[in-house]
C-alpha cells in the first residue's frame, strides 16, 4: 500500500481457529527450515521453501512464530564460519523478514569484528566464489554485519589499531561504486561507525564522492542520511559536518535531481538536519496527557509543575534555511514518484513538529488552500499524507473542522486520467492513513463532534471501495478509532470490526452481498450504506462494480423498503434518461431491476406516478434512440434484465404495454453480442 496500512494479515480480525491453524503450518515449516540449516545451499531446496513462505512473513518474525534463541542459534551456526555460501545462505532470509531485523542476531564480539573486517579486506567473498550472485549478497551481509558491529563499547584503536577507521573508510568507499545493496549496506555501516565518539575523517570526502555522481552519489546521499537520524550525534556535530559547511550546499543542490531515489534522500537529509537544529518541544495537550501517564506510575509528581520551555506557545526566530527545507517539501508533495511524496510528507510533519504554532499553522493553510484545490491524484496523496504526519504529532487539534471534510472527500477521490485511465487508489489509501493517525493521536473529548461523519466514511470505504488494499485499510484504521475511541463513541464498532475483518473484505463479491447486508442492520449505517449505492456505486466507471451495488441494493432493500420505494427508485428511474452519463445510465438500470424485484416480496405498494415511470421506461429508452452510441451494449443488457426483473415481480401491464416490453427484447436479440 501507498500509506503502510494493511500490510499484515493481522490487521483487522479473523476466526481464531484459522489464524491457529495457518500460524501452527508456518511454525512447523520454519521451524523444520531453521532446524536442517546444516549444509544449506543457496541455490538449493531451502531457500526456494524460503521464498514461498514470503506472502506470509509476518509469521516467521519473532516472537510470532519462532522463538528469537531458534533464530540466534542459526545466524550463529551459519557466521561461525565466515564464507560466501554461509553468508549467502543469511542473505536468503531477506525474503521472509527484513535485512535489519535479521543484523540484530549477528554475533556482536570482539572475535567476530577480527573475522568479518578480515573477510572484507581479504575479499573472501569474491575469491571463494565464481557466482556474482552470491558475490553480493555476501558481501551485503558482511557490511551489514559490520554496521551491527560499531555498537561495541570499546574504542577501536584498542582492537585494530591507530589507523583502522581510515582503512574501513577505503573499504566502505570502494563499494559505493556497486550498483545493489551492497552499496546500502557499505555506506550505513560507515556512517555508523563514524557516529561514534572515536569516528572521524576529511569531510571533503563527501563533496568529492557527491560529485562523481551515479551509485557514488547514492552512496554519500545514504550515508549522511544515516548520520543524521543517530541520536548519539549532537547539534554541534551535524552543525560542523552538514550544516554549517560545504556539505550543505552541495546537498540542497540536489533537490530538483531527476533521479526520484536522489530527491527522496535530500529531502531526508534537509528535514532531519532542520529537525535536529530547531528546539525541541511537545504539544501542550500531549504534554498534559503524558503527566498523566507518570502520575499513573509515581503518584508523587505533581500536576501543576510543568516544563515551560517545552510548551508550543512560545516564538523563536526561525533561520533561512529552514524556509527553504520546507518550500522543498512542500513542492516535493506533488512529485511524480510515490515514495518522494511520502519522504516529503515526512519531511514537513517533522519539521512543522519544531515550529510554533502560528508557523505551523501557516502549513497547513498550503496545504488545504493549494495542495487540495487541485484535481491532481499526486497532490492529494501528498497533502493526504502530510495531513496523516501532522496529526500524528498532534498539531491538528483546531483545525480539525476543515480537515475532515477534506479526508471524507478523499476517501471517496477517483478521477479520470486519459481516455479509459482512472486514478485515485493512492489517494483513498493515505486518507485511510490519515483518519488512522488522527484516531490514534486525539482523545475522545476532541473527535466526538467529528467521529459520526468519520466512521460512516471510513465503513462505506471498507465496504465498496474497488480495491483490495483500500478496503484493507479502512477497516484497520476503523478498528483503531474503535479501541482508540471507546464503543461510546463508534457505536456497534466491535460487531463491524468482526464482520468486516482482513479475510472477509478480500473478496468484493463478498464484501458487497454479504458484509454489506450485516452492517446494514445497524440502524446508523442503514440510510448511509442505500444512499452511497445509489448515488456513488451505481455511478461508478468499472460495470462490474456497478452490477455488484444493484445486487446489493437487491439484498438491502428488506432492511428499509419504505425509504426504498419513496425516496430511491424514482430518483434512479428519473435518472435513466436525464443523465448524460452511459456509465451511470447502465447503472441506475440495473438498479432499478433490481430494487423492483426485491419490493415484490415487500408488503409495499408503489405510488402511480413511480409506476407509470416503470412502466414507461423501455419506450422512453426507445424514443431518445439510447440503444445507439458506444456504451449500447451494455444500454442492451441493463434493458434485458430490467425487463427481466419486472416481470418476475408480476407487474400489472397492459397489452399495448406488453408489446413495448416485448419490443424492446427483440431490438436486443438482433445485437451480434
Amino acid at each position: 500500500p501507498e500509506s503502510g496500512i494493511a500490510r499484515s494479515p493481522h490487521h483487522g480480525s479473523a476466526p481464531q481457529c484459522v489464524v491457529a491453524g495457518m500460524a501452527h503450518a508456518m511454525v512447523g515449516n520454519a521451524s523444520e527450515i531453521y532446524a536442517t540449516i546444516d549444509g544449506i545451499s543457496v541455490n538449493g531446496p531451502i531457500n526456494e521453501r524460503l521464498k514461498s513462505l514470503e506472502k506470509l512473513r509476518s509469521l516467521l518474525v519473532p516472537p510470532v512464530a519462532i522463538s528469537e534463541s531458534q533464530v540466534h542459534d542459526c545466524i550463529t551456526r551459519l557466521s561461525a564460519e565466515v564464507s560466501s555460501l554461509n553468508n549467502a545462505a543469511i542473505y536468503a532470509f531477506t525474503t521472509t523478514t527484513k535485512l535489519k531485523q535479521i543484523a540484530q542476531f549477528f554475533p556482536s564480539t570482539v572475535e567476530s569484528l577480527t573475522l568479518v573486517w578480515a573477510a572484507l579486506t581479504t575479499k573472501l567473498d569474491n575469491s571463494n566464489s565464481h557466482d556474482a550472485n552470491v558475490a553480493w549478497q555476501s558481501t551485503t551481509i558482511l557490511w551489514t554485519w559490520m554496521g551491527s558491529l560499531s555498537k561495541i563499547p570499546f574504542s577501536w584503536s584498542k582492537m585494530q589499531g591507530d589507523d583502522w577507521f581510515q582503512h574501513l573508510v577505503a573499504a566502505a568507499v570502494e563499494r559505493f561504486g556497486d550498483a545493489g545493496p551492497s552499496r546500502d549496506a557499505a555506506a550505513t555501516a560507515l556512517a555508523l561507525w563514524r557516529g561514534r565518539d572515536d569516528g572521524e575523517w576529511n569531510k571533503e570526502l563527501i563533496r568529492a564522492q557527491v560529485a562523481l555522481g551515479g551509485h557514488r552519489r547514492l552512496a554519500c546521499l545514504r550515508l549522511v542520511a544515516t548520520l543524521t537520524k543517530l541520536n548519539s550525534w549532537g547539534k554541534d556535530k551535524l552543525n560542523q559536518l552538514v550544516i554549517d559547511s560545504s556539505v550543505w550546499h552541495d546537498v540542497s543542490a540536489l533537490v530538483d535531481d531527476r533521479s526520484f531515489t536522489v530527491k527522496r534522500l535530500v529531502l531526508k537529509i534537509l528535514s532531519r538536519c532542520v529537525y535536529r537544529v530547531q528546539p525541541k518541544k511537545i504539544r501542550s495537550w500531549r504534554s498534559h496527557h503524558r503527566r498523566l501517564a507518570r502520575v499513573g506510575k509515581d503518584n508523587n509528581i505533581d500536576m501543576s509543575t510543568e516544563d515551560k520551555s517545552m510548551i508550543d506557545d512560545q516564538l523563536f526566530e526561525i533561520p533561512d534555511f529552514v524556509e527553504d527545507v520546507m518550500e522543498h517539501a512542500l513542492d516535493a508533495l506533488g512529485d511524480s514518484s510515490t515514495e518522494v511524496r511520502q519522504s516529503a510528507a515526512k519531511a514537513v510533519g517533522r519539521m512543522a513538529e519544531r515550529l510554533p504554532n502560528i508557523c505551523g499553522d501557516d502549513v497547513l493553510d498550503f496545504l488545504l488552500e493549494a495542495v487540495f484545490a487541485t484535481n491532481s491524484d499526486s497532490d492529494w496523496h501528498g497533502g493526504c499524507l502530510s495531513i496523516a504526519e501532522m496529526g500524528r504529532r498532534g498539531m491538528l487539534q483546531n483545525r480539525l473542522g476543515e480537515i475532515v471534510p477534506i479526508l471524507v472527500e478523499a476517501l471517496q477521490f477517483d478521477a479520470q486520467k486519459g481516455a479509459s485511465t482512472w486514478v485515485g487508489v493512492n489517494v483513498r489509501d493515505a486518507a485511510c492513513y490519515a483518519y488512522w493517525a488522527i484516531c490514534r493521536s486525539y482523545p475522545p473529548s476532541v473527535l466526538r463532534p467529528y467521529l459520526n461523519q468519520m466512521n460512516e466514511s471510513i465503513v462505506l470505504v471498507a465496504l465498496f471501495d474497488r480495491e483490495v488494499n483500500c478496503r484493507r485499510a479502512a477497516s484497520a484504521a476503523f478498528q483503531e478509532a474503535t479501541g482508540r475511541q471507546g464503543a461510546s463513541s463508534c457505536p456497534n464498532g466491535l460487531s463491524i470490526i468482526m464482520a468486516a475483518d482482513y479475510y472477509s473484505l478480500a473478496n468484493r463479491e463478498n464484501s458487497y452481498h454479504k458484509v454489506a447486508l450485516e452492517i446494514a442492520h445497524f440502524k446508523e449505517y442503514t440510510i448511509p450504506i442505500i444512499q452511497h449505492l445509489s448515488s456513488v456505486r451505481l455511478s461508478h466507471w468499472d460495470a462490474t462494480v456497478r452490477a455488484q451495488a444493484a445486487r446489493s441494493l437487491h439484498l438491502i432493500t428488506q432492511l428499509d423498503a419504505q425509504h426504498m420505494a419513496t425516496f430511491v427508485l424514482p430518483e434512479l428511474l428519473s435518472k435513466c434518461v436525464t443523465t448524460k452519463s452511459p456509465a451511470e445510465r447502465h447503472g441506475v438500470v440495473m438498479g432499478c431491476a433490481d430494487i423492483i424485484l426485491a419490493l415484490h416480496d415487500q408488503p409495499i405498494m408503489l405510488s402511480e406516478e413511480t409506476r407509470m415511470l416503470l412502466i414507461s421506461l423501455p419506450s422512453t429508452v426507445e424514443n431518445n434512440r439510447l440503444y445507439r452510441g458506444r456504451w449500447s451494449e451494455l444500454i442492451r443488457y441493463a434493458m434485458c434484465r430490467y425487463v427481466e426483473c419486472t416481470c418476475r415481480a408480476r407487474l400489472e401491464l397492459s397489452v399495448a404495454q406488453q408489446v413495448q416490453f416485448l419490443d424492446c427484447v427483440d431490438a436486443c436479440i438482433q445485437h451480434p453480442s
